[in-house]
């Protein structure tokens, strides 16, 4: 994932020559866009470690351990 932002950072950087070009044209539409994902998909990362992690972790008794069978046959059924 720091690869894919490293990468975002320093083509708008190289590339393009303003900070308007990142606006105005496909090319920096298109970083934009990419660098926008990306953040996206890192808050949803953070959500995840942060909020439901624990939240899993702490469920205890016969409803976690319900949950965890769900879970571990929706898995298995995955194609």
């Amino acid at each position: 994932m720091g690869l894919l932002i490293a990468t975002g950072v320093y083509s708008a950087l190289t590339l393009e020559q303003s900070p308007q070009a990142l606006v105005s044209g496909a090319h920096g539409w298109a970083l934009t866009a990419k660098l926008a994902l990306v953040a996206l998909v890192l808050s949803a990362a953070a959500v995840n470690l942060l909020v439901m992690r624990p939240r899993l972790a702490s469920t205890t008794g016969s409803q976690g351990l319900a949950w965890q069978r769900k879970f571990r046959i929706w898995w298995a059924r995955k194609p």
